[in-house]
C-alpha cells in the first residue's frame, strides 16, 4: 500500500477544500455543540425556518449567576430540562 500526497498549490494560492454535503455540515455542527456543552460552553441552537433560537448550557455548569444571565438574554424565563435519570438523582 502506498500513500501519495497531493502537490502543494502554486505559490501565493491557497488550496480550496471541496464543499461538504449539507447533511455532513449539520452533523459537524451537532458534534461541535455537544463538545462545547461538555466543556461548559453555552451554545445557541437554531432551527432552519423557525425564526427562533435557544441558548443552551449544561445544567452542571450554570449557577445562580448563569441563570440570571440567561433570564436577561431571553424573551421568556429560563427552563431547566433534565433527562429522566439525571432528574431522579437530583430529586
Amino acid at each position: 500500500m502506498s500513500i501519495h500526497a497531493s502537490p502543494p498549490p502554486p505559490h501565493g494560492l491557497a488550496a480550496v477544500p471541496a464543499p461538504e454535503p449539507p447533511a455532513q455540515a449539520v452533523l459537524r455542527g451537532v458534534h461541535r455543540a455537544v463538545s462545547d456543552l461538555r466543556r461548559g460552553v453555552p451554545v445557541v441552537l437554531t432551527a432552519a425556518g423557525a425564526g427562533a433560537a435557544w441558548l443552551v448550557a449544561a445544567a452542571e455548569t450554570v449557577g445562580a449567576r448563569g441563570i440570571l444571565a440567561f433570564a436577561a438574554l431571553g424573551a421568556g424565563p429560563p427552563l431547566l430540562l433534565l433527562a429522566s435519570g439525571r432528574a431522579a438523582s437530583v430529586l
